[in-house]
């Protein structure tokens, strides 16, 4: 099996990482390739040495690649080495040991809480299903800190209103239990009702449907929340990611217990 895929497919199938996460390893990694077919290196990546990741990295420096894509990047790299050395096929990670330019920390933005107030209070939702759907999506991000992914494959079962819980399948098909509040309760069943009623042939199984009743895609629910943040907020970001963070900010200023707020938001670690 080809080096690359046979890679890919332990990702896919052992390790179970997110398509979006197996996508960008494999984007990673062909980049590389890539230089290396264009500098006349071998394209056999069993056999490179680390001064060819070393001139990688630098022609990546020389482009103006941010500090945090770089690392993203070798560490892509390194993984992949990783599993082959573990194998004994290498006997030394080429890519380990590369120093990189340093990285500025900087906080995760956030709304503010008045301007998260304002926009589900302002009238800017449309009338019938796209309105209702647009103000759920908004409001199960803020309310619960699930990621874009859980949400696009958040299906009926998964949501128990009975019990005020939504169960998400989080990364590494990790499941975990998000307790809701009853009037997000309430705004799921009217949703619910509404969806059934505009829908009336529809068998699919996903909570959040496409103004064509069909599953929303992840490109869906990104444009939604932009189109909506551009109305709260002056943040460059607006997007799920950032009302995630926002639902952890609020959280943890009304008091929540951080370790409370790392189960809600499905990281392993405190220090995520």
């Amino acid at each position: 099996m080809e080096t690359l895929q046979e890679y890919i497919d332990y990702l896919k199938f052992q390790k179970r990482y997110s398509q979006h996460t197996v996508r960008a390893y494999e984007t990673d990694i062909n980049q590389f390739k890539e230089y290396l077919q264009k500098n006349d290196h071998p394209v056999d990546l069993i056999s490179i040495e680390q001064n060819q990741v070393r001139e990688w990295v630098l022609s990546l420096i020389d482009s103006d690649d941010h500090p945090r894509t770089l690392k993203r990047k070798i560490a892509s790299l390194s993984n992949f080495y990783k599993y082959f050395l573990r194998k004994n096929i290498i006997r030394k990670n080429p890519a380990e040991g590369i120093i990189l330019p340093k990285t500025k920390k900087t906080l995760p933005a956030f709304v503010k809480e008045s301007s998260i107030n304002d926009l589900f209070e302002v009238d800017i939702f449309p009338g019938g299903y796209e309105g209702i759907r647009d103000k759920l999506v908004l409001d199960l991000f803020y309310s619960t800190g699930m990621r874009l992914s859980e949400l696009v494959n958040l299906t009926q079962e998964r949501v128990d209103l009975s019990k005020n819980e939504i169960k998400v399948l989080g990364k590494r098909n990790k499941e975990r239990l998000i307790p809701i509040s009853q009037r997000l309760s309430n705004q799921i069943s009217a949703y619910r009702k509404l969806s059934v009623a505009t829908f009336s042939n529809s068998s699919e199984n996903s909570l959040i449907l496409t103004n064509a009743g069909k599953p929303a895609y992840p490109r869906m629910i990104q444009r939604l929340v932009h189109k909506y943040l551009q109305a709260a907020t002056t943040l460059e970001k607006k997007s799920p990611h950032v009302l995630r963070h926002t639902f952890a900010t609020h959280m943890l200023n009304h008091g929540a217990d951080l370790g409370a707020v790392k189960e809600l938001l499905g990281h392993a670690n405190l220090a995520a």
